[in-house]
C-alpha cells in the first residue's frame, strides 16, 4: 500500500484563520460531531458546484493564494453560517 501523507493543516483562533497549509486542490469542511456526516458532505457539494460555476478553470486555476478570499470568502462564510 503506498505511503499516506497529511494533505491539509490550518490554525485558527475563533472563527479565525491564522495559518493554512494544503499541497493539493481540496474542498474541505471541519464540522462538530453533532451535525452529523450528512450535513458537512451535501455543503462541500454545494461548495465545490458553485466555486467550479463561478471560476472553473479559468481564473481558480491562475489564481495567487487567497486572492479569492475577498471576492468568494463572503459568500462562503454565509453559507456556512447558514448551514445548521
Amino acid at each position: 500500500m503506498g505511503q499516506k501523507s497529511l494533505i491539509y493543516a490550518f490554525v485558527a483562533r475563533g472563527n479565525e484563520l491564522l495559518v493554512e497549509f494544503t499541497e493539493f486542490t481540496a474542498y474541505c469542511v471541519v464540522a462538530d460531531e453533532s451535525i452529523g456526516r450528512a450535513v458537512p458532505i451535501a455543503f462541500l457539494e454545494h461548495i465545490k458546484d458553485d466555486f467550479i460555476s463561478k471560476y472553473g478553470a479559468g481564473k481558480a486555476a491562475d489564481a495567487p493564494a487567497y486572492s479569492l478570499n475577498k471576492e468568494y470568502g463572503y459568500e462562503a462564510r454565509a453559507r456556512t453560517r447558514n448551514t445548521r
